[in-house]
């Protein structure tokens, strides 16, 4: 059996290979480091966050994860007015994923909005919507070009890419333009209304052009390589000259939504990848949604977004911006009394747990790890008491906890060495 695997893996590299060839593009060594992972996760966030028109408000937030570098970036510029006189009350919000590199993500944060701005013709607060679609179309075409002179000039060529999802906001319409697998998505009265669709290369309409411009799905990627078949940058996949750029193995070419807004819109998101791999996007307006009204923090709801996505096992760079819209649920003291009951309820079954991983630990002179007894509690006790959302207080009995000493003080062995299984609480 493990023969046949073995020929059946050579023979698919075969065929990646000679697709690699037919396309155009040299053949070169797998992007080792976007598999790359850290012993633990790196949990430090970003945040940036303020106030938009029409009562609305943002908070952005990053992570870094389980990645050995972080990739992600973000945009958010709440009232363009600042930049541009005739679009005072327009919002633009941005989030970037990059991938093989941080290049092409940064570029295109820096740049993005400076090729929309000259594009919207807004004259006394009107404009035609279908030409702001057709703007933020081109837009993303232009940034494209720019990134193949600044990622492809010698002596450096830098292979980045990065998906891209972005939302213009005006007082009538929200418009999101999504390049890859980032996800715009709207939340009205309580419901997903719109939720961007991801570019993934066995989607038919992907895997049609990609077969087109001389490639192949493979092992569910481009030429058994790149796992979103729309991108900015990644010009070793746009090597074709007789091609047109949306023609390409990976096109820029972004889909454009136009919404309405109406008075039961609550709030946009848009993230990356991160989140949506371990999270369906009910269950992310669910989440959002019930935290809004047991906390006036928006920082506070965004992070626990990205919280519990990675106690969820996201692997992944974590990027969120969450903009809150007049209908978005409000604080309320009975819901927020309930959460605190909620949380009393739960102290018992999260410190028996703790208690039990600290145990290991100091019988194994090993450092306690946030992130093993966050998971083990999301494995066991979720989603009744939102494990993910009590973070603080589980950190903080660690910390107590870890003040006392052990029973066994002859107990030896340097910390992580002892090979500790990796969810200890699970014995």
């Amino acid at each position: 059996m493990l023969l046949e695997l073995s020929l059946l893996f050579g023979l698919l590299t075969l065929i990646a290979l000679i697709f690699v060839i037919k396309s155009g593009r040299k053949p070169r060594p797998r992007r080792l480091r976007m598999g790359v992972f850290l012993d633990k996760p790196a949990i430090n966030k970003e945040f940036k966050s303020g106030s938009g028109p029409c009562d609305s408000a943002y908070c952005s937030v990053s992570m870094q994860g389980w990645r050995t570098e972080m990739e992600d970036s973000a945009r958010a510029i709440p009232d363009l007015g600042a930049l541009d006189p005739k679009l005072k009350g327009w919002s633009f919000y941005a989030v970037f994923d990059g991938h093989a590199g941080m290049r092409a993500s940064e570029a295109s944060c820096d740049q993005l909005i400076e090729c929309i701005l000259p594009r919207l013709e807004v004259f006394d607060g009107e404009y035609n919507p279908n030409y702001v679609s057709t703007s933020l179309r081109e837009a993303f075409l232009e940034m494209d070009v720019r990134l193949r002179k600044e990622l492809t000039s010698k002596p450096i060529h830098d292979r980045s890419g990065t998906t891209a999802v972005a939302a213009l906001l005006s007082d009538k319409h929200v418009f999101i333009a999504n390049c890859g697998d980032s996800r715009g998505l709207v939340a009205r009265d309580g419901k997903v209304f719109f939720a961007s669709s991801d570019h993934k290369p066995y989607c038919d309409i992907e895997k049609k052009r990609i077969e087109a411009a001389g490639g192949a799905v493979l092992m569910q990627r481009v030429n058994g390589s790149l796992a979103v078949s729309r991108a900015l940058g990644d010009f070793d996949y746009k090597a074709q000259p007789k091609l047109k750029p949306i023609c390409q193995l990976v096109s820029p070419e972004p889909d454009v939504e136009i919404l309405e807004r109406c008075q039961e819109d609550q709030f946009l998101l848009l993230a990356c990848d991160g989140v949506w791999d371990v999270m369906e996007n009910d269950e992310v307006v669910d989440l959002i949604g019930s935290r809004l009204m047991v906390s006036e923090s928006l920082e506070r709801t965004t992070a626990g977004l990205l919280e519990k996505s990675l106690y969820k096992n996201s692997r992944d760079n974590m990027t969120a911006i969450l903009v809150t819209l007049p209908a978005a649920p409000k604080f309320s003291q009975d819901a927020a009394q309930k959460d605190i009951d909620l949380v009393e309820e739960a102290k018992p079954l999260m410190q028996e747990k703790i208690s039990e991983y600290i145990r290991l630990c100091k019988a194994n002179s090993s450092e306690p790890q946030l992130h093993v007894v966050m998971q083990e509690l999301v494995t066991t006790l979720d989603p009744v008491y939102e494990i993910p959302l009590r973070q603080d207080y589980v950190e903080e009995k660690i910390n107590e906890m870890m003040k006392t000493p052990p029973k066994d003080s002859n107990s030896t062995g340097s910390p992580l060495e002892k090979k500790l299984p990796v969810s200890p609480l699970a014995k």
